[in-house]
């Protein structure tokens, strides 16, 4: 999973939680806020209904006073006139909406019932505001009554013109009439109910499509209500539901009680407004999660994803070996992605001085410059990479200063070998030439071998002539055996030296495999360095097949030296054997005359004698050629090699870096 999606996820899931906590204490604390509130509402309208009552009570008095005072119900009172009685009354209820209007006369008998005109002439003189107003004292009670089960009423009397009482007026209110609950109930939304005494004469409540009057209260509330005269608040189930209650007493004048009210909140209805309170912050919720989810996706994408996502490109470039980046560093940002975008530009800035730095080097020793040095400035495990870079340079510049010092010496013996290889070419010629002056001689004394006897003395001459020049060839043949010395001592030092030349080129292609596979190691970093290090193999190589070659020039060139030594050695052996003939014909021709026939016998081998020399001579001259090429050929592969070596640029002063 991406960076950029477990960010997201973890903060919407951070924030699911923390608005699921806020949005549980914000239900619990909304269901007790709800109930408190339900609480509250039942209480709220049962004081409501108990002002009814007081402001019912407190209307009774004020309209019972202003119909007892009005002038015409007293005239008609005192003439005992029921339509006209009735008429008034009529008249003053359309303004004043009483319940109950009921006049009596001095005796308590009723005369006309506003409310009920067919039914007059019984007496509610028992009424205790009858009492009190037929002794002119206006007074208000609530009683149970012999129609009406329970009413707030108010007697007041009734004056003529002399200021004398001719009757009484009672008014009231009548707790069976449920327009006063339903007003209420739509007001708060509660059911209400009236009790006369333990039985309901007035409700809200319907049951079966009826309201439920008649019902009576449970045992412990009449209890704590009628008996003990205090208010009940809590939970009572009332026909199978449970509500929210407050049952307080209703007291008449005297302080008796004679009745109760009931406000009540049904529990469903409170745990609907607790439902619909839940759904809302529900519904809130998920808004603010999906609206947090997508300010937090857009942030995250802006700020996190799409940042990363060209460092990924940008670290995808650098994999492939490309430093041709662009990092966009905002100077505004200062978060941990623009950290992290500082330090791959440090790294690629870095990267990039390396790079450089190394390929400058590989190029200068790609174009034979071994004077270059690192300047760079690496850290941390680059480090190694400039300490290897300075041991190849330096391990490269000191090998090629060694074989550059071996190759000078290389090419000094080399011109010494072919210097001596000319002076053995020009005595091997110039010995050819004695031997076919001693060939043509000993032809002539094979003519004159007849004039011998004639001329003992010529011929004693030729023999002492003959003489001398076998001294001398017999000493050029002693200096050529020294030039055969000298020739196969300098063989031996160029072996030596070509030996040497051969282990160094074969050093060189060991460092320049073990350069390879350390530039196989450092992968596409070191295919410059392996390009320089395959050139340095393939020169090693070149220069081991030339010291290979020189070497088998040099051992054919000892070996013609040698046979050319073993045959000079016997050409001055067998100088040294025609010296002793030559003596031997001077003492013979001393003795020619006495013996001509073995004159003719020595003559005869001294010919055989020279013919075999001058056939080894002409082998030996040939010889000389031959190795006076070879010489000139090695001395050129060295002047090739010196060359080639010379093309490094070296220090002259220190080889070490």
């Amino acid at each position: 999973m991406k960076i950029s999606a477990k960010i997201l996820l973890f903060a919407i899931a951070m924030i699911i939680i923390s608005v699921s906590i806020i949005a549980g204490l914000s239900i619990i604390e909304n269901t007790g806020y709800n109930e408190k509130i339900s609480e509250e509402r039942v209480a709220s309208a049962s004081s409501d209904l108990n002002k009814k009552i007081a402001e019912m009570l407190d209307r009774s008095k004020q309209n019972a006073v202003a119909i007892a005072q009005n002038y015409r119900l007293a005239a008609a009172v005192e003439k005992k006139d029921f339509n006209a009685t009735k008429a008034v009354l009529d008249d003053l209820n359309s303004f004043l909406k009483m319940d109950t209007i009921s006049i009596t006369d001095t005796e308590g008998n009723v005369l006309i019932r506003q409310h009920e005109p067919a039914k007059f002439g019984d007496s509610i003189l028992k009424q205790s505001n009858v009492q009190k107003a037929l002794k002119g004292e206006t007074s208000t009670t609530m009683e149970p009554g012999a129609l009406v089960r329970l009413s707030c009423r108010t007697g007041s009397p009734i004056y003529n013109s002399q200021g004398v009482i001719i009757g009484t007026v009672v008014t009231g209110y009548t707790f069976d009439n449920p327009a006063m609950l339903d007003e209420l109930k739509a007001l708060h939304h509660t059911e209400l109910t009236v009790f006369a005494g333990n039985e309901s004469i007035s409700t809200t409540v319907i049951k079966d499509g009826q309201r439920a009057a008649g019902t009576t209260l449970s045992d412990n509330v009449a209890k704590v209500v009628l008996e003990e005269g205090k208010a009940y608040t809590g939970t009572n189930t009332v026909f199978g539901q449970t509500y929210i209650t407050k049952y307080e007493p209703l007291r008449d004048t005297k302080g008796d009680i004679v009745g109760a009210t009931y406000a009540g909140l049904s529990k469903d209805d409170a745990l609907a407004a607790t439902k619909a309170s839940i759904i809302h912050i529900v519904i809130a919720v998920v808004v603010i999660i999906v609206i947090c989810s997508l300010i937090l996706l857009q942030f995250v994408n802006r700020n996190i994803r799409r940042p990363m996502l060209k460092l990924t490109a940008v670290s995808n470039r650098l994999a492939e070996g490309r430093l041709d980046v662009d990092i966009d560093i905002s100077a505004k940002r200062k978060d941990e992605v623009a950290m992290l975008s500082e330090a791959m530009q440090q790294m690629v800035s870095r990267l990039q001085s390396y790079i450089s730095d190394i390929t400058y080097v590989l190029s200068a020793m790609a174009g034979k410059d071994f004077t270059v040095r690192s300047s760079a400035d690496y850290m941390g495990d680059f480090l190694p990479i400039k300490k290897a870079l300075v041991d190849i340079t330096s391990s490269l510049h000191d090998t090629f200063g060694n074989v550059e010092a071996a190759v000078s010496q290389f090419k000094i013996t080399a011109n010494q070998i072919a210097d001596s290889a000319q002076l053995l070419a020009q005595g091997s010629a110039e010995q050819a030439g004695s031997i076919a002056q001693l060939t043509d001689s000993i032809a002539h004394v094979s003519t004159d071998v007849n004039k011998t006897s004639k001329n003992v003395e010529m011929a004693v001459a030729y023999a002492d002539q003959a003489a001398s020049e076998a001294t001398g060839g017999n000493q050029q043949m002693q200096r050529m055996l020294e030039a055969m010395n000298e020739i196969k001592s300098t063989s031996d030092q160029i072996r030596r030296i070509i030996k040497t030349i051969d282990d160094i080129a074969f050093q060189t292609n060991i460092l320049s495999l073990n350069a390879a596979v350390e530039a196989a190691r450092a992968g596409s970093a070191g295919k410059g360095f392996a390009v320089v290090a395959e050139e340095v193999r393939n020169l090693s190589t070149r220069s081991a097949e030339a010291a290979k070659q020189s070497s088998l020039l040099i051992t054919n060139s000892i070996n013609a030296v040698d046979g050319g030594y073993k045959i000079a050695d016997f050409t001055a052996n067998a100088i040294k054997e025609v010296a002793s003939r030559v003596e031997q014909v001077k003492e013979t021709l001393l003795e020619i005359e006495k013996s001509s026939s073995v004159q003719s016998q020595e003559i005869s081998l001294i010919t055989a004698g020279v013919e075999s020399i001058s056939q080894v001579v002409h082998t030996n001259s040939a010889t000389s050629q031959e190795n006076a090429a070879a010489s000139e050929e090695f001395s050129s592969q060295a002047a090739l090699l010196y060359n080639e070596i010379a093309q490094f640029h070296l220090n002259k002063g220190s080889r070490s870096f």
